[in-house]
């Protein structure tokens, strides 16, 4: 399952609205208006995820900061689990009609 959350590739769903403040990541889920407030850390992984990389690219810069990889990579993929179950991010290529 970590591999599939750190290697497949994800967006943010249609009706998610961000917004960029200093280093953080302001993620709204506009369907339900459930506000979200990601740190540095998960402002990188959303980054990286809405520019059609996989989350595991971050792991490297990520553990560069002195903590254990395997650390980073179990926290990256609770990440990227927590934001699919919040429906905030779907599998690219993935249509879900309401």
């Amino acid at each position: 399952m970590e591999s599939d959350l750190l290697e497949g590739l994800f967006e943010p769903a249609a009706d998610v609205i961000t917004k960029d403040v200093d280093n953080v990541m302001m993620v709204v889920n506009a369907h339900d208006g459930n506000c979200y407030e990601l740190n540095e850390t998960g402002r990188l992984v959303w980054k990286a995820l809405a520019n059609g990389e996989a989350a595991g690219s971050t792991v490297g810069a990520l553990a560069a900061g002195g903590v254990a990889e395997d650390r980073v990579r179990a926290d990256v993929a609770g990440l990227v689990g927590e934001l699919v179950k919040a429906k905030l991010l779907r599998r690219r290529g993935c249509r879900v009609s309401a």
